[in-house]
């Protein structure tokens, strides 16, 4: 367990803590695991005998399993039990529901669930998240089998149950947030998923299983896109196909308007349909892969590209084997690896991606705190608001105390 301590003015302590999961690999486990943890930066490996296609049910349900990948599906990272999750399929290509994941321990995919009629199968874009509090698999959105519509539905996987729950759909109506292509990220501050869609943006609570419109009016979005996010900078960050936007985001997770990126640099990147876009905490830069061996970081203070050559010949190949489909969400950190993990097909094996010196750690917790008074007299209260990253719970002591959110506002009682 690890704290941060916030001295306020006058009697305030602020103290955040993060809990954090050790994980330790044993017998079997180490098979992928120890390759990847001796990865040197700039190295790519590929994990053998890691194919999707092993995994496939029998019998096959009615379309091309290819395109459980293939049809524009994403992606989401399993910190818990460090596991890449693919969901994909729909509109018609693919009828088959089963939720896929890759377990970086064993070195292999398994299928998480048989096909079923609920979730119907979808395209699934850029729209598929992690929740690391609720620990919950989050998928919104999409074209629907066989008919290709748009669902507004909002569905999450209970790992330990290994059943979905129908949560409420995304707020607004068709061309409002809801579409198709949406992009999506997880705001650790919030605790949200933060979407923005066809021409608004919204925001999902799944401890209030509530969607919240922002209200704002955004020009209809481009295909084609992968989003990221800088809760540190509060950036929403996302790229594809010759365009770049970037959002700011408030504490609560409310997006504001679009601006265009605007970088310099290995631009090159930008253009790649759908590429894999991360944050990074350890090099506090986004990092984007679109196809090859080459890998690409944003500096948001400098809004500076860089392009970063692979030190092996190990190459991951290219998510283009059909036109426009992309990457999405299956590019994706592992934060106990330090490394980055990507699949591009079900015929093809799982590779893995090295940027950075240094074993895979939990990120230190970050608070950012204000007072609206510098001096607290006696007999006067004191509006506090504060948000944080990497941390599960916030606790206060002292004449204002008591289990805090992780982010918020409150005004104190008159010292005395």
């Amino acid at each position: 367990m690890t704290y941060v301590i916030i001295r306020l003015p006058a009697k305030y302590l602020l103290v955040l803590h993060m809990l954090a999961a050790l994980i330790v690999f044993m017998g079997s486990g180490t098979v992928a695991a120890g390759p990847i943890q001796d990865l040197q930066p700039g190295q790519w490996y590929e994990i053998p005998n890691s194919k999707l296609r092993d995994v496939l049910p029998s019998p096959v349900p009615e379309g091309n399993p290819e395109f459980i990948i293939g049809a524009w599906s994403g992606g989401a990272y399993d910190t818990k039990r460090n596991r890449l999750v693919v969901w994909g399929g729909g509109h018609n290509n693919y009828a088959g529901n089963e939720l896929y994941a890759f377990d970086v321990a064993q070195g292999k995919w398994l299928r998480l669930t048989e096909p079923s009629s609920s979730p119907v199968s979808v395209h699934t874009y850029d729209q598929l998240q992690y929740l690391p509090v609720q620990d919950r698999f989050f998928a919104a959105g999409g074209s629907v089998w066989p008919s290709g519509n748009a669902t507004r539905g909002t569905w999450l996987f209970d790992f330990d149950t290994n059943r979905w729950q129908r949560r409420q759909d995304i707020v607004g109506g068709l061309y409002d947030v809801t579409e198709f292509s949406m992009t999506s990220v997880y705001d650790p501050v919030s605790e949200k998923v933060l979407m923005v869609g066809y021409s608004a943006s919204a925001d999902y609570d799944a401890n209030a299983n509530t969607w919240r419109h922002h209200n704002n009016s955004l020009p209809a979005r481009d295909l084609g896109h992968t989003a990221a996010f800088d809760p540190q900078r509060r950036k929403f960050v996302s790229i594809g196909r010759g365009t770049a936007y970037i959002y700011t985001a408030d504490s609560t997770g409310k997006l504001g308007g679009r601006s265009p990126l605007g970088a310099s640099g290995a631009r090159e990147i930008e253009d790649a349909d759908a590429p894999g876009l991360v944050y990074d905490p350890v090099s506090d830069q986004m990092v984007a892969w679109g196809s090859g061996s080459d890998v690409y970081t944003l500096d948001l203070d400098t809004r500076v590209w860089t392009r970063h050559a692979a030190s092996n010949s190990v190459n991951p190949g290219d998510p283009y084997s059909y036109s426009y489909r992309g990457t999405f969400g299956r590019f994706r950190y592992m934060p106990d690896f330090n490394a980055f993990i990507v699949v591009t097909g079900i015929n093809s094996n799982v590779f893995v991606y090295k940027l950075t010196d240094g074993g895979g750690s939990a990120a230190s917790p970050s608070i950012n705190f204000t007072a609206s008074v510098s001096t607290v007299v006696e007999g006067t209260p004191a509006a506090l608001t504060w948000s944080s990253a990497d941390a599960v719970s916030c606790t206060a002591s002292g004449a204002w105390s008591g289990a805090k959110s992780t982010s918020g506002s409150e005004t104190t009682a008159a010292l005395t």
